[in-house]
């Protein structure tokens, strides 16, 4: 491997790196709000779970920022529901696309589909409900989670 391509690789490394948003890292960005919690709470929320009562903040540092957010109403008032997903495994597709055409046909892209001049392309894969947090009053009333 020549060396450019060497140090073009381990900067490409390091900035995907960069991007994993990890409990530990969420921490490291805000701790004085971190230092306010029990010890409970704070081995709770380095492990990434939630418990309870836990507050807004504390979801946050532990789950990160949620994939959807929306606003629940139930006769006891006006919630919120945080979902997180998760992306099963993807897949390679290989071939010349549909019927010998040289494209692959996408037909989730647009409204009419969309041609990929390419003979393999990556699916991401199935998005699956991953947690789902509860609130009101700011705490968590109700949470679930895939097992």
């Amino acid at each position: 491997m020549q060396p450019t391509s060497l140090l073009l690789l381990i900067g490409l490394t390091g900035l995907l790196a960069g991007c994993v948003s990890t409990p530990q890292s969420r921490v490291e960005r805000n701790p004085d709000l971190f230092a306010t919690f029990s010890e409970e709470q704070k081995t709770l929320i380095l492990e990434g779970k939630i418990e309870l009562g836990f507050t807004k903040e504390m979801v946050l540092l532990a789950a990160g920022s949620p994939d959807r957010k929306t606003k629940k109403t139930t006769k006891d008032g006006i919630g919120e529901e945080w979902t997180y997903f998760k992306y099963g495994p993807g897949r390679f597709s290989y071939g010349s696309g549909y019927y010998g055409s040289p494209y692959w046909y996408d037909p989730y892209l647009s409204a009419r589909g969309f041609y990929y001049p390419v003979s393999a392309y990556y699916h991401r894969g199935r998005k699956v409900k991953d947690m789902v947090v509860n609130f009101e009053n700011g705490e968590v009333i109700a949470f679930e989670e895939d097992v």
